[in-house]
């Protein structure tokens, strides 16, 4: 909603809404049966090859194709994370159950 590009892992709330080279960035899912260790190490691994050939490059050289990503990253959070949702959904669940 800040016109901020998300870059993330497939967990929380990002897979309800990210659209790999859409409206987001997001890292491919590495094998949970690994150690944290070498899970930690394949994510890193899988961001620095994300933000070097992709993310910093349509930055700086696409400018058309970034604004397009900001923008529909914008036109897809809006309606479903805002805090009035939220806290409407939260009430109605409070007093409604």
């Amino acid at each position: 909603m800040n016109a901020a590009v998300n870059v993330s892992v497939q967990d929380g709330w990002l897979p309800e809404y990210a659209r790999n080279g859409e409206n987001s960035f997001v890292l491919p899912i590495v094998d949970t049966s690994m150690s944290d260790e070498r899970q930690d190490e394949q994510d890193y691994n899988n961001l620095m090859n994300l933000l070097e050939n992709e993310i910093v490059p349509t930055y700086y050289h696409n400018r058309d194709r970034w604004m397009r990503i900001t923008k529909q990253s914008m036109r897809d959070v809006v309606p479903h994370f805002e805090s009035n949702r939220m806290a409407h959904e939260y009430y109605e669940q409070l007093f409604n159950s």
